[in-house]
C-alpha cells in the first residue's frame, strides 16, 4: 500500500509509516532523493519524446508546400482551421505515398472499409470546427486514407 496512491498523507515513518502499520500493510514508498530521481527521469524522458514528436511535425511541413495542396477549398468560405486541416491531411496522404513507393514487398489484402467509416460531419463553432466521422480505429483511418478516396 502507497499513501500517495491512496492520496493521503504518509508520516514517512520507519520501518512502516503509522498507516500502514494500523492496516497491517506493507510500507512501500521512495525516499525524497529516490522521488525527486524518478521525476527528473520521467521529465527527461517527455522531453525526449516531445523533441521526436515536433521532428516529425517539421519532417512533414518541409516535405509539402501549400502549392501541393490540391484545389479543396471549394467556395472559400472555410475558417483557418479547417484549411490547417486540410493541409494536415494532404501532407499526411503525402508521406504515406512516398512510403508506399519505397516498399519493396506486397503488402496483404486488407479488409473492405466500413461504409460507416466514410460518414462524417462537421460543425463551426465560436473559433473551432468539431468532425465527428465513423472511424473508430487507427486502422479504419489508415484504411481511409489509403484508399485515396480523401484526396
Amino acid at each position: 500500500m502507497r499513501c500517495r496512491e491512496l492520496k493521503k498523507k504518509c508520516d514517512n515513518a520507519l520501518p512502516s509509516c503509522t498507516r500502514c502499520v494500523d492496516f497491517g500493510a506493507n510500507c512501500l514508498y521512495l525516499t525524497y532523493e529516490e522521488y525527486q530521481q524518478s521525476l527528473a527521469e520521467t521529465v527527461m524522458q517527455l522531453g525526449h519524446e516531445l523533441d521526436e514528436m515536433q521532428e516529425h511535425i517539421d519532417d512533414f511541413i518541409n516535405e509539402s508546400t501549400l502549392d501541393d495542396l490540391p484545389d479543396l477549398l471549394g467556395d472559400g468560405g472555410e475558417s483557418h482551421e479547417t484549411l490547417e486541416f486540410y493541409r494536415l491531411l494532404w501532407r499526411i496522404r503525402l508521406e504515406y505515398e512516398g512510403r508506399k513507393q519505397q516498399t519493396p514487398h506486397e503488402t496483404p489484402e486488407e479488409p473492405a472499409l466500413d461504409p460507416l467509416a466514410f460518414e462524417w460531419h462537421a460543425t463551426l463553432g465560436s473559433g473551432r470546427v468539431m468532425i465527428d466521422t465513423g472511424i473508430q480505429t487507427y486502422a479504419d483511418l489508415y484504411r481511409l486514407l489509403k484508399s485515396g478516396l480523401c484526396a
